[in-house]
């Protein structure tokens, strides 16, 4: 991607807050429904685990030689997973993902694990992690590493809907918390020196995961989450979302088509996870190339297609008296918004002001007082570098928290409180 397509997406995405987890890796949304198993008090989409008895959440498919970006050299082994795990609709899933189980002999209890939630890398199969040769991928594994070469087995899930069939339902937290957890479950299967206790780590879509995932409410005993850090997580404030691209038209030509470029990614998820929302009925004729690079396509793939409909249409892409349909999308989205979560375990929120992609001022800092006000246990808020724009930017932030996070999971792991920055 472009210098000048990245800066404007930047600026695009800091000015709403909505679509930020998009420049990084991943895709997933919900169905509505009740709110209560998921620790949000608000509706948050079905996470009903009835058509999936709970023997098979998590239970071991296939075990093969992983390959790519997603290998981190310092493990004893690297195993390409396929796995059980619940969808957005509540159905019956196949997921693929990494496990690197550590060199040497393992603790008394097993392996402590990090599950690992990948940022935005689009909606097609080929744009999977565990299918990529390097990229963002392969920057986020060298840090995943230090975990690997720490004593930690290192487990990354590839979402709903990447690698396997059916579309990624982007931003769907049920979803994207579920993969995370039965990934532990086969990674359990897999060898049994991996042990049950476990911290999820997540960046930019994946810190919306692991946000979820710390909200969930878990009855099973097999695995136990004992604490969550979400670096520069998007998500929050979902809601302004279809008001933001109904003001394309009023926008600057290249922050325009930034805009639009996200648009696909964000209505073929929520399409996937709820099936009251209709994509295509939304949409003004000119603006319908845009569904089918979001179903099929990478992030890059929809900046081009986008470019080919502002040129056509550079117009509000919604048609006139979709009201209803955009409603419904609006409150599919807000459902999935980070600052209705109640979360269970400590967590660990990570953000930078070098960050112009998820900006700390406009989107992580508002949710910090929400999460407090919703969570009983500690919320640890880690800002890094100072104001108005210093320090680490969206994707190096996760190797700049690398000390803060391992400290935090060390912690968690050894049943001390974690040292605090901004906490509550």
């Amino acid at each position: 991607m472009s210098t000048t397509r990245l800066a404007w997406m930047s600026r695009a995405i800091a000015v709403t807050g909505t679509v930020a987890l998009l420049t990084a890796g991943g895709i997933t949304t919900a169905q509505a429904g009740s709110a209560e198993g998921n620790g949000t008090g608000h509706a948050i989409g079905n996470s009903s685990h009835q058509s999936v008895p709970p023997g098979q959440r998590g239970r071991l498919l296939r075990s093969t030689k992983l390959t790519g970006a997603t290998v981190l050299p310092s493990a004893a082994s690297n195993r390409l997973v396929r796995y059980v795990s619940v969808g957005a609709r509540g159905r019956r899933i196949e997921v693929t993902g990494a496990v690197a189980i550590p060199r040497g002999k393992a603790p008394a209890g097993g392996w402590p694990v990090i599950s690992w939630a990948h940022g935005t890398v689009g909606n097609a199969d080929r744009c999977t992690p565990t299918r990529q040769d390097g990229g963002y991928i392969g920057t986020a594994s060298q840090t995943l590493d230090r975990y690997v070469a720490a004593g930690y087995a290192v487990v990354q899930t590839d979402y709903e809907g990447l690698g396997t069939p059916g579309v990624h339902p982007y931003l769907n937290g049920p979803s994207a918390a579920n993969t995370v957890v039965d990934i532990v479950r086969a990674a359990r299967a897999l060898d049994p020196r991996v042990g049950k206790n476990y911290v999820v780590m997540g960046h930019s879509q994946g810190g919306h995961s692991a946000l979820w995932t710390a909200a969930q409410s878990d009855p099973r005993r097999d695995v136990r989450l004992l604490g969550a850090v979400a670096i520069s997580p998007g998500g929050h404030n979902l809601k302004v979302t279809t008001s933001y691209f109904s003001a394309i038209p009023h926008m600057p030509r290249a922050q325009a088509i930034a805009v639009l470029a996200f648009l696909p990614t964000i209505l073929s998820g929520a399409e996937a996870a709820d099936p009251a929302i209709d994509a295509a009925a939304m949409l003004i004729p000119e603006a319908q190339p845009l569904l089918e690079v979001g179903r099929n396509g990478c992030i890059e793939d929809s900046y081009a297609v986008a470019e080919q409909v502002y040129a056509a249409a550079p117009r509000n892409p919604f048609a006139d008296g979709t009201e209803t349909e955009q409603a419904k999308l609006t409150a599919y989205l807000d459902s999935q918004a980070s600052e209705h979560l109640r979360l269970r375990v400590p967590t660990m929120v990570v953000s930078s002001w070098g960050d112009t992609l998820v900006d700390p001022a406009t989107q992580v800092n508002p949710l910090i007082p929400r999460l407090c006000a919703n969570s009983r246990p500690l919320v640890d808020y880690l800002l890094l570098g100072s104001p108005p724009a210093t320090g680490p930017d969206h994707r190096t932030t996760v190797a700049a928290s690398y000390g803060e996070a391992r400290a935090f999971a060390d912690a968690v792991f050894a049943r001390r409180t974690p040292a605090t920055h901004q906490a509550c």
